[in-house]
């Protein structure tokens, strides 16, 4: 399972080493990132902000949640990541992925749009799991919702 980066790692895990994977699953993740991928995250803090209720109990009263799950990086190291991301690109390998997985994508996600999130449909086992009045943390604040659907997808039933 992987989530926004873990995403992209766990798609890398299953094109390179697939006998490690029995199945996938990618949480507000993309193939690709553009040029826009640094403000887009930017606009996660307004999401945040939107779910703090649900947030604090999670992160147990943090006062600032986005500190919290920024780990409290340096700019430096946040500028590495962005500049992986721009090179990160799986498009050309996602036909490949020989595994079942789902796809996970909040309606409201503002790092990962439809349109990134439509490249990820060429995964050939690929179920969706679209879920809507939600943004790109959907494990924090769909939780029950989530889980629910995951179990279903790991038990081979079916997902909506």
């Amino acid at each position: 399972m992987g989530w926004s980066l873990g995403g992209c790692l766990s798609c890398l895990i299953a094109i390179h080493h697939p006998d490690l994977v029995r199945s996938l699953t990618l949480i507000s993740t993309a193939p690709n990132f553009g040029e826009d991928v640094f403000g887009n995250t930017l606009d996660l803090h307004d999401e945040l902000k939107a779910h703090r209720d649900i947030l604090e109990i999670v992160f147990d009263g943090a006062e600032d949640i986005v500190a919290s799950l920024g780990a409290g990086a340096p700019m430096s190291v946040l500028r590495y990541y962005y500049d992986a991301l721009m090179c990160f690109d799986v498009n050309a390998r996602l036909g490949g992925i020989a595994m079942p997985v789902l796809l996970t994508h909040g309606q409201n996600d503002c790092v990962i749009d439809e349109a990134t999130f439509d490249r990820l449909r060429r995964i050939p086992q690929a179920a969706e799991l679209v879920v809507k009045g939600h943004g790109h943390f959907i494990p924090l604040t769909a939780s029950r919702f989530f889980n629910t659907q995951l179990l279903h997808f790991l038990n081979g039933e079916v997902i909506g």
